[in-house]
């Protein structure tokens, strides 16, 4: 789920970019395992959205077509 929300959040945040690699790096992989991937998001939310596994997974309509 958080390999799906993190592709989601650099999709619509203009894509991989430094300033976008820069984030990532600061907010994600600098944490390592610090903290409970539940309590964790690459997109700054509290948790992460299970809607782009959902959509990935073809469970869910895209965002577009709702």
């Amino acid at each position: 789920m958080l390999a799906r929300d993190t592709g989601y959040w650099f999709h619509t945040h203009g894509g991989i970019s430094r300033a976008n690699g820069d984030f990532f790096r600061a907010k994600v992989l600098s944490r390592g395992r610090t903290l409970e991937p539940s309590v964790f998001s690459s997109s700054s939310r509290p948790a992460a959205d299970i809607e782009p596994l959902l959509e990935y997974r073809g469970l869910a309509l895209p965002k577009t077509e709702k």
